[in-house]
């Protein structure tokens, strides 16, 4: 009797254990596949990449997701580097859709949307669809896409940073039209060589209320609550010889945006960045859900934008369907982080046919606004929309001493965030040029004879002020 009861127990446990596997293996994912955006666009571009979920069935098919569409848009802010034209056509530090050049200076063109086994050699082991999988599982390095990232190291070079220095390149932003809980984050390939010196891209959690944790990966990748880091003492390209890839959760519930600081560390096995060429790292980015995460919210918002005219910030949304809905309150942030309310709307309340609605922000901040909805049905539960961002040029204003010039002189701007500073004849002749130019700093104008010069200053978002100096 004793016996059988144990084989009965057994049985049964395997039983138990068998049909948790089949619930665990039913349930579907929303994934970045060939079909949620183009595979054949390139860059480079700043330009926010948009990708649209497609459902992973449990028959290893995808389908469109429309309960509801739910899209990520992934956007690059506050741009560290500014460099020139000839290196990068965003004249940017940070880029997407751009790669290395062994032959020349200018960064060279990769297609934004790739497979997952494009850069950096992971194997599908890498990568878990969901928390609520088997580590290691539901991710195709064929039919699951990524989009590339690109952080030069040129541009580390030419600002003249130290080569075992850990330094700021931008703001990553992954933000969600539909709220969502515990998104996963996939990255492939964070590291790369130039000549001996090894580098990688690393990223600090800016938004509050969620935290990461690492599902699964390479031994190069750690994971914090607030951080992706790769712990190769030399950080190289190929997953598992250098460069981290894997999988990392975001707990946390209705999240509609996740902004991280973006950061190249290097490892000072050579005093160059960047020998020759235009070197950098270039990654892959994507993001999985299943598809009970995504959140219903109490509206059928079907658009919103916020957009700057005459340094007023325009905001415009619009809904296809309302039931019981009560008002939408606007809110605003200079960081995408800490939010405030400008302003309430209300909604229809019941409404079966498409609606529109306006709000004006009047004094937008100098830098980056960012807008959100905060939507409230009349049980008073709410969620949130996509976030939008518009970036406010802050007047630049220059002075310089003395004046006039007799061998050099000094240049103060308002802002302390490297610029290019360029130094011109008056037939628009280029003399000298800085890439990394701050405030304080001196120009020498002792070499040219003496008459009436251009200074030139860019800024980081690409406008130009222009300056008549004398040199007596």
């Amino acid at each position: 009797m004793t016996t059988l009861y144990a084989r009965r127990t057994s049985s049964i446990a395997l039983l138990i254990t068998m049909l948790a596997s089949l619930s665990i293996k039913a349930q579907s994912t929303l994934e970045f596949t060939s079909s949620s955006a183009s595979t054949t666009a390139s860059g480079p571009s700043i330009a926010s990449q948009a990708v649209t979920f497609y459902e992973n069935r449990t028959n290893g098919s995808y389908a469109a997701f429309s309960s509801p569409t739910t899209t990520v848009t992934v956007s690059l802010s506050n741009q560290q580097y500014t460099m020139s034209n000839s290196q990068i056509s965003t004249r940017t530090g940070s880029a997407f859709g751009a790669g290395n050049n062994s032959f020349g200076n200018s960064a060279s063109s990769l297609n934004f949307y790739m497979q997952m086994n494009a850069i950096g050699g992971a194997s599908a082991g890498n990568f878990t669809a969901a928390g609520s999988l088997t580590s290691g599982t539901g991710i195709s390095l064929t039919s699951n896409y990524g989009i590339e990232i690109f952080n030069s190291a040129l541009a580390l070079q030419n600002a003249g940073r130290s080569t075992s220095g850990r330094w700021y390149m931008a703001d990553l932003t992954i933000a969600f039209n539909t709220p969502v809980n515990n998104p996963v984050i996939h990255l492939a390939g964070l590291g790369a060589t130039s000549s001996s010196l090894g580098f990688t891209t690393e990223f600090d959690l800016v938004t509050s209320n969620v935290s990461l944790s690492k599902l699964s990966g390479s031994s190069e990748l750690t994971v914090t609550s607030t951080s992706i880091l790769n712990n190769a003492a030399n950080p190289a390209a190929t997953t598992g010889l250098g460069a981290a890839s894997g999988s990392v959760l975001v707990t946390g519930s209705n999240i509609t945006s996740i902004t991280f600081k973006m950061y190249m560390r290097g490892d000072g096995s050579s005093s160059f960045w960047s020998l020759l060429g235009h070197a950098g790292d270039g990654f892959l980015l994507s993001a999985s859900t299943s598809t009970s995460s995504i959140s219903t919210l109490p509206v059928g918002l079907t658009g919103f934008t916020a957009a700057l005219e005459n340094n007023i910030t325009r905001l415009n949304w619009s809904t296809a369907i309302e039931s019981n809905s009560s008002y939408f309150d606007v809110e605003y942030s200079t960081d995408n982080n800490s939010w405030m309310t400008i302003g309430t709307v209300q909604a229809a309340g019941n409404s079966t046919t498409g609606r529109t609605y306006a709000f004006t922000h009047t004094h937008p901040a100098a830098g980056n606004n960012f807008y959100r909805l905060r939507m409230i049905d009349q049980d008073g539960t709410f969620t949130y929309s996509k976030v939008d961002e518009v970036s406010v040029e802050e007047p630049s204003r220059i002075t310089f001493y003395p004046n006039p010039v007799r061998s050099s002189c000094t240049v103060n701007t308002n802002s302390t965030t490297p610029q290019s500073l360029s130094l011109l004849t008056l037939d628009g002749r280029m003399l000298l040029q800085n890439n990394s130019f701050v405030s304080g700093g001196s120009i020498d104008l002792s070499r040219y004879p003496n008459g009436v010069y251009l200074l030139v200053l860019r800024s980081a978002t690409g406008k130009s002020e222009v300056l008549k100096i004398m040199k007596d």
